[in-house]
């Protein structure tokens, strides 16, 4: 992996200088070509690409949006582009991008087996993070790229960021996602008897790669229609799924988030704003389901605010560090419940 990224890095040294990345934003586009086929595709995927996409097309409605593997920014050969590096890295070591790309980390997840790859790319490549800034998804993450020495913060999932939905009476539904067939005896009848059981993390398990690979705009439309089926339909959610509670808290839905593991590192980008349940809650009932929709409008601003002054900053510096400081911390320290 350090001699193809090497590569990339020395084959376009001047690119900086002779390209205009501002015009083109690579979007993230998920290949599944690696050993976790066999799970299939998971849509939580495509719902941070289109918060992403929804976030610069506000921002920038004429720039041109080029889709790419999420796990190959470092063997890209298209256009000089800049990206948001929303996401969870990684399923193969090739996430980092090469010269061809200004990433922008914002609502970044490194998994604790690909830190100890990082760890050793970030010793032989000390440069490269040098001068930037990571926005952290977690707080995970947030210690990982502290103890790196790293300037970093907990910039949360661009999923809040989602449109808060016009209140209707059709949305009268109760959503069941991605809790495990063995533990849904323990949800209320009343709540379970007309719910609607969804699988958003596991659409299309175990086919050929080849399917993976010609069907990602399915996919994409997929994970449209789901939100807008959440969007409309939904009185409760109730999930084990982060990508699944978190947009669906920014519509404005009311969310029982249920962690299947102790302490998941995932979760901690919705601390403060919904309350996470233990398995353990689930089984004793120790849930509130007449949970209602926290108002997150303000935090909603803050974070779009912070993807637009820190594409700003990336390319002409002319923000104010300090102001663009006091944002990181509002949304780090942000906290209703």
């Amino acid at each position: 992996m350090k001699c193809i990224l090497k590569y990339y890095l020395q084959k376009f040294p001047n690119i900086f200088k002779s390209c205009n990345f501002k015009e083109n934003f690579i979007l993230f586009d998920y290949k599944f070509t690696n050993i976790f086929n066999s799970y299939g595709v998971n849509l939580g995927d495509f719902i941070q690409s289109i918060a992403v996409k929804n976030i610069l097309l506000k921002l920038y409605p004429n720039i041109n949006i080029i889709l790419c593997d999420r796990d190959s920014l470092t063997v890209y050969k298209g256009k000089p582009a800049f990206t948001i590096m929303q996401g969870w890295f990684a399923h193969d070591n090739k996430f980092v991008p090469n010269n061809k790309i200004i990433p922008i980390f914002i609502g970044t997840h490194i998994t604790i087996e690909m830190q100890k790859y990082l760890s050793k790319f970030i010793s032989d490549n000390s440069e490269y993070f040098k001068n930037k800034i990571i926005g952290c998804r977690d707080k995970n993450t947030l210690e990982y790229f502290k103890k790196q020495n790293i300037n970093s913060y907990l910039s949360r999932c661009l999923t809040l960021t989602f449109p808060k939905r016009i209140i209707s009476p059709n949305q009268n539904k109760v959503f069941i996602v991605n809790i495990p067939e063995k533990l849904q005896s323990y949800i209320p009848q009343d709540l379970f008897e007309n719910a609607e059981i969804i699988n958003q993390r596991f659409v299309d398990k175990g086919l050929k790669k080849t399917y993976y690979l010609k069907n990602s705009k399915k996919y994409f439309n997929q994970a449209e229609q789901l939100l807008n089926k959440y969007r409309d339909e939904a009185r409760l959610v109730i999930t084990t799924a982060l990508h699944c509670a978190a947009p669906c808290t920014a519509m404005g839905i009311p969310v029982v988030l249920i962690s299947e593991t102790i302490n998941n590192i995932r979760f901690s980008t919705l601390d403060g704003i919904i309350k996470i349940y233990s398995i353990d809650d689930l089984k004793q009932g120790n849930i509130n389901y007449s949970v209602q929709a926290p108002n997150i409008e303000d935090l909603k601003t803050l974070m779009i605010k912070n993807v637009d002054l820190t594409i700003k900053q990336v390319f002409d510096a002319s923000v104010s560090d300090e102001y663009l400081c006091d944002i990181r911390e509002k949304i780090e320290n942000y906290k209703i419940i």
